[in-house]
């Protein structure tokens, strides 16, 4: 072995221990090592309970035993003094236990297990559709009389349906019935918006391809396949419902349009044939010239509708509250001196109001939808008559021929109306657009009832501006 060499004086003596030897390689694990970490080195496999299931109690430790009642109890199992529970009486208790406790006597073991074996039993039915588009089909389908509208589709029947909303549907499938009035029982009763709810469920061509490629037996179908069927066999289905909607609403839609017009040809005709609203508009011309220019004579020739608004902002100097508006209503009033009550334009213009309510866009749009749609209907009876019975072909036909006719007659009324609209657009030049000049005209009215609800309710304050005494007229100037 090599040989130390001597220490330097003055170092520290270093005592180095001898390597350690290579331990030896670990021991292949026994069949008793290779246990989980939480089971115990002698825990074995938990056995099976007797009765399926635990009694979940707190048991005390062995250690606790020795100072409680349980210490009594002896090695074999029997107690002291006395021992109820030993031999063949514990046997026999044993025995109801399994027979009462035991899985096997569950009140709903059998039971369950019937139905499971009924169910495992059950072939699977086809799925044709999409997951989510079923899903999506069968909430909507779920609240539709879905056969019953087949049946009517079948031939275009509208009888016992009505054009009912969304709001009243509620009700109708709630059980309520039909609406009020209505002689529609609620036995095969159904409403355009079930028919509007249907369409967007239709199957998709594709959808209905893969449905009619299907010849197997119908009950091995999911429910929602087998209420679409029908949908998908039936020729021109989106049409049908188009149609029947048609049906059901036109009397509505035609009659809306024909009030519409009504409104506004009355109105026309009131601010035609006013001869009051003619004579304020002549006093208020003859008042702004000379406001304006120092004298009666027109120089200033008309005025805008719309230049009525004014004359409330043109307030007195020298009376406060007193507008022009009041003025000119004072003035309009002497006319009527003799009568119980002051005149009243607003009277005479009733309809004014009414007709502000009304839209030519709406009433144009109308008439050109429900045309357009009978066009359809006459082409569709034409080119596609095959595609239906006899009995929907003959309903198609009927409903085109009448809706065109009472089409053609309202159109007629529109017409003359259009012709009354332009000639009052006389009296404001600047207001091409019909509504424009009824709701300019129902404001200057709102102004004009409020001025003389003043001089009503303030006689003595006007008094003076109606009947001023006689004066002389300066030159130029206004005659009372």
């Amino acid at each position: 072995s090599a040989t130390t060499p001597p220490l330097a004086a003055g170092s520290p003596l270093v005592l180095r221990s001898p390597p350690l030897a290579t331990p030896p390689p670990p021991e292949p694990p026994s069949s008793a090592s290779r246990r989980t970490p939480n089971s115990g080195p002698h825990k074995k496999k938990a056995a099976a309970l007797p009765l399926g299931k635990k009694l979940h109690w707190k048991a005390i430790p062995d250690r606790l035993i020795g100072s409680t009642i349980w210490a009594s109890y002896d090695d074999e199992g029997s107690s002291t003094p006395s021992d109820d529970h030993a031999g063949e009486t514990l046997a026999r208790d044993v025995a109801e236990m399994k027979t009462v406790f035991g899985a096997s006597a569950h009140p709903g073991g059998k039971k369950n297990e019937r139905k499971n074996r009924i169910v495992d039993d059950r072939p699977k039915l086809i799925e044709i559709l999409d997951q989510k588009r079923a899903q999506n089909a069968g909430l909507v389908m779920a609240r539709l009389p879905v056969e019953l509208l087949v049946e009517k589709m079948e031939n275009l029947n509208t009888d016992n349906m009505v054009d009912a909303s969304e709001d009243d549907d509620e009700s109708f499938s709630q059980g309520s019935g039909p609406p009020p009035g209505s002689e529609t029982t609620t036995e095969g009763f159904a409403t355009v918006d079930m028919l509007e709810k249907l369409s967007t469920i239709l199957p998709s061509p594709e959808e209905a391809e893969q449905l009619r490629a299907y010849h197997g037996d119908l009950s091995l179908l999911r429910p929602i396949e087998r209420r679409l069927m029908p949908l998908a066999v039936m020729k021109r289905a989106q049409f049908r419902i188009k149609a029947m909607i048609a049906f059901l609403t036109f009397p509505d839609q035609l009659s809306g349009a024909q009030r519409s017009i009504g409104v506004l040809q009355e109105a026309a005709d009131q601010v035609r044939s006013s001869q009051k609203l003619r004579r304020l508009l002549f006093l208020v011309l003859k008042f702004g010239n000379f406001v304006n220019h120092g004298t009666t004579d027109l120089t200033t020739r008309g005025y805008t509708l719309e230049s009525l608004l004014k004359l409330m902002e043109f307030k007195s100097t020298s009376v406060p509250g007193v507008t022009m508006l009041h003025y000119v209503a004072c003035r309009l009033m002497e006319g009527d001196k003799g009568e119980s009550q002051p005149m009243d334009l607003a009277e005479e213009l009733s309809l004014v109001v009414t007709a502000t309510g009304e839209n030519t866009e709406v009433i144009v749009c109308t008439m050109t939808s429900l045309d357009r749609d009978i066009q359809a209907f006459q082409r569709e009876a034409q080119q596609q008559s095959s595609q239906y019975s006899d009995e929907a072909l003959s309903r198609l036909q009927r409903f085109a021929r009448d809706a065109s006719a009472r089409v053609g007659e309202v159109k007629g009324e529109w017409t003359a109306c259009e012709e009354s609209l332009k000639e009052i657009r006389r009296y404001a030049v600047r207001l091409a657009v019909v509504e424009d000049f009824f709701g300019t005209l129902k404001a200057f009215l709102d102004s004009y009832k409020r001025a003389c609800n003043d001089i009503r309710r303030s006689p003595k304050k006007f008094q003076q501006l109606i009947y001023p005494p006689q004066a002389k007229v300066p030159d130029g100037g206004c005659p009372s």
